[in-house]
């Protein structure tokens, strides 16, 4: 018997992208029509290795995409050594991060998933552009099988270290097909979930450039651009920019997702794959017919016409062969359909952020994802005047450069998304807008117990903060969702905030005290761990508790069980918050979720002595105590680094100095500084253990990491 269409809805996203830290952010520089693609200084390029000799080539391009923080990762929070997070490619660091955020924002936290939840995902460079920047310095990097170098870095472990950490059981599977990568990821997501293999599945892909900040010498003929920008279907499309970035997406059954209550950014309706084959040009080129097959198929499978679509996001890669034969076969796949004209916009983030290789249709996806949530298209950027081999004016298609918002049609707002993926395949998918439910009904007005939680201090208070943040934007939720995502949409950990607000004006204020001022009323602050105050009898108690709130009580006494019961959370008794929910008509919402990046932000930045010199900095990670400075420097000339940092005014009564290398030139430079200079120097791992030792007992550990 067929089995019927199903429609996917996704349900989280997350990701980091040039200028952008996440999605969130993303859209705001999109709509507001501002680049990610940075002018670097000669310093910067100095500092980071680039010659002298190859900063005076009249064709070096001075420009890159950067991710800001690539370097940076949370190791004690995935429970991950140091040593293997240093030698471990930045993607798959990266990829993990951004699993857990997607997972999150969905409100379905990662480990407490009972049903099979499957991963597809992807990530670029030649090999790993990280591990073969590690060769020459390190000669246990090549011919080990199985190793901490092998697993940590390649391709083939990205999507089941996701499996493994997260404690996923669905399908996981790696995907790479060059550029089309992300929309193929997600093609075969979706074809899971409806085979019955998972209920659920997350679908992504990274791309982290090393060396990172660099630029490129542009050669004629090639696809890089001469300039630095990238143009897609303008007249002076000069090729692309290349960049990194990552980006994950949860999907599931639409109607199970409206069944569950889950936030909707988005509906997948259908999408194909195909491949050009071999008479075309070349293995590097593209083909119309190809193109147009797979576009008629992606159709075919999502029920839809071209001539419903509102918005078409382009590969669009700005070169002046590219763009005129997508736009071509585009433009054949509606005529077949309509004769209307200019009544599509057409665009490319490319403009925006550069080529992300295989994250590229991450990027596409969220932007497009985006649009049909908001019903609002962003300009297309560094677009003047069309590129002459495209008829713009008798297509169905127009490049709008001021943002727009997106009219209701006659159909429900639709786009689609065509990637291209070097060697000849391409993934075309098509794309609604959320369906429209109605209003929940609400129970009566009553305070709520409101959540947070972290593994760290230094984490809980920035999640405080993230959240004013979140509150100050004027999301317009009500505190019933809020509070009830909160509860019951993220993982709990030892150190917690805990209170009890009336609505969200009352939040809002609470939160800001707190934050000022490290206490406000009705707000309760403590480490689980460390109090060691829970005990059978709490549960017990707290029990009880729910139970005489959902019995029904004057307000009065209502607010002081949940007080109650607040505290006692704080204490580490458990409390099944969700029960108080119960008739309230609460739903997951999209809150903002921060990346684990507990360490990092303290300081910790894990890179190896592979990479290329750059200025030695100060780290003083607050959470150990005030006494204990951290300096961390990354150079190919370690001990050049370490004797310029010593004369610096804020070396001055250092403990001690941590290298972010464990590698021979590391421990030779700190040999010899420790001789110069009589002050105790570390590697990374025992450095970093006595962090976590000073951290979870400090009464066990030394006064000195020494």
């Amino acid at each position: 018997m067929e089995k019927q269409h199903v429609d996917i809805a996704i349900i989280g996203m997350a990701g980091r992208f040039p200028g952008s830290a996440s999605t969130h952010e993303f859209w705001t520089n999109l709509c507001a029509g501002r680049s990610g693609i940075v002018t670097l200084s000669s310093e910067e390029l100095l500092a980071h290795g680039v010659s002298a000799e190859t900063l005076a080539d009249p064709n070096y391009v001075r420009v890159a995409p950067l991710l800001a923080d690539h370097d940076c990762f949370d190791a004690e929070f995935f429970w991950i050594p140091p040593r293997d997070a240093e030698i471990m490619d930045p993607q798959h660091r990266l990829l993990l991060e951004c699993a857990w955020a997607a997972m999150e924002d969905a409100g379905y936290p990662p480990d407490t998933q009972p049903g099979r939840v499957g991963v597809f995902a992807g990530s670029g460079g030649i090999v790993s552009s990280h591990l073969l920047s590690c060769t020459e310095h390190y000669a246990d990097v090549v011919g080990k099988t199985g190793g901490s170098w092998h697993v940590g870095n390649d391709k083939d472990f990205v999507p089941t270290r996701l499996s493994y950490k997260l404690n996923l059981r669905g399908p996981s599977v790696a995907v790479q097909t060059a550029c089309s990568t992300s929309l193929v990821a997600v093609h075969l997501a979706c074809q899971s979930i409806r085979a019955g293999e998972c209920g659920m599945a997350l679908a992504g892909a990274v791309a982290v450039r090393t060396p990172h900040v660099a630029g490129y010498v542009y050669e004629s003929g090639n696809i890089l651009s001469a300039d630095g920008q990238v143009r897609a279907f303008d007249a002076d499309a000069r090729g692309v920019v290349f960049g990194s970035g990552v980006g994950m997406v949860l999907l599931k059954p639409l109607q199970q997702a409206l069944a569950d209550g889950d936030c909707i950014h988005a509906v997948i309706k259908g999408s194909a794959l195909n491949n050009d084959g071999g008479q075309k040009m070349s293995f590097l080129a593209t083909k119309v017919e190809g193109q147009l097959d797979c576009m008629r198929a992606a159709l075919d499978n999502a029920g839809v016409s071209a001539d419903s679509l509102g918005y078409i996001e382009a590969h669009g890669t700005g070169t002046a062969m590219g763009d005129p034969i997508e736009t071509l076969a585009l433009g054949r796949l509606f005529r077949s359909e309509t004769d209307r004209r200019q009544f599509c916009a057409i665009g490319s983030v490319k403009n925006n952020i550069g080529h992300l290789d295989i994250a590229a249709g991450m990027a596409s996806l969220i932007k497009v994802a985006m649009c049909l949530k908001h019903q609002r298209i962003p300009p297309c950027v560094n677009f003047a005047k069309p590129n002459p081999k495209i008829d713009f004016e008798s297509s169905p298609f127009h490049v709008n450069t001021d943002a727009i918002e997106w009219p209701q049609a006659a159909t429900p707002r639709r786009a689609a998304i065509n990637c291209l993926g070097i060697g000849g395949t391409n993934a075309f998918m098509v794309l609604e807008e959320p369906p429209q439910r109605p209003l929940p009904a609400r129970a009566a007005p009553m305070p709520r117990i409101v959540v947070l939680s972290a593994k760290t201090e230094a984490a809980l208070w920035r999640k405080v903060d993230d959240l004013i943040a979140w509150l100050d934007a004027g999301k317009d939720e009500h505190l019933d969702d809020i509070a009830f995502t909160l509860a019951t949409g993220r993982n709990l950990f030892a150190n917690r905030c805990v209170l009890v607000a009336n609505d969200v004006a009352d939040l809002t204020a609470k939160l800001g005290r707190l934050s000022r001022h490290r206490r406000a009323p009705d707000c309760f602050v403590g480490d689980v761990e460390r109090s060691g105050n829970a005990t059978p009898g709490l549960d017990e108690f707290a029990q009880f508790l729910v139970q005489q709130v959902l019995g029904g009580l004057p307000a009065e006494e209502t607010r002081g069980k949940l007080l109650a019961l607040a505290d006692l959370y704080c204490r580490g008794a458990t409390v099944s918050l969700d029960a108080l929910f119960a008739g309230s008509g609460a739903r997951r919402i999209a809150l903002l979720s921060p990346y684990p990046e507990d360490l990092a932000e303290a300081g910790y930045r894990y890179w190896n002595d592979a990479d290329v010199p750059v200025v030695a900095k100060l780290r003083v990670d607050p959470s150990i105590d005030d006494t204990h400075r951290i300096y961390d420097f990354t150079s190919a000339d370690a001990l050049a680094a370490l004797r310029d940092l010593w004369q610096q005014p804020a070396a001055r009564g250092a403990d001690c100095v941590l290298a972010s290398g464990t590698g021979m030139p590391t421990l030779r430079a700190l040999r010899q500084f420790h001789t110069e200079c009589a002050v105790p120097v570390l590697s990374s791992n025992l450095c970093l253990a006595w962090a976590l030792l000073r951290r979870a007992a400090p009464e066990l550990a030394p006064q000195t990491p020494a």
